[in-house]
């Protein structure tokens, strides 16, 4: 996953005794259509049933990093599934506070077409997080 340009500074900041940075309780995982990039913007999936999936920081989904620095995710991540139309072909994913500032994004190795009924899922160590 990569970092984007807003938690980039805000780390920078807070590591540097700028401006400290509180860590999200919880973090949105958001489904794109147009991959966003480190300053942000991408075309998310809106309508058809979709919501972004919200997780506990800390818990399941992010447990502790290697002593490496490598995070793999220790649960799977579910959306919902498309109601009433398509979602389109998923091309990336996203990681949000609950203020909507992207934290870190991905572009998936394969894409994926979400039909109406169908869902898309993340499972256990899909998502890997490390720094650069």
């Amino acid at each position: 996953m990569n970092k984007s340009n807003y938690l980039r500074k805000k780390t920078i900041d807070h590591l540097l005794g700028v401006t400290p940075y509180v860590a999200p309780s919880e973090v949105d995982f958001a489904l794109y259509t147009v991959a966003p990039t480190a300053a942000g913007g991408g075309t998310e999936v809106a309508g058809n049933g979709y919501a972004r999936k919200r997780v506990a920081t800390g818990g399941a989904v992010f447990p502790a990093a290697s002593s490496t620095g490598v995070l793999t995710s220790g649960s799977s991540v579910d959306f919902v599934a498309a109601e009433g139309g398509a979602w389109g072909t998923i091309v990336a994913v996203g990681i949000l506070d609950t203020l909507g500032n992207l934290l870190f994004f991905a572009n998936l190795t394969t894409q994926k077409t979400i039909n109406d009924g169908e869902s898309l899922s993340f499972r256990t160590g899909d998502l890997v997080f490390t720094e650069q």
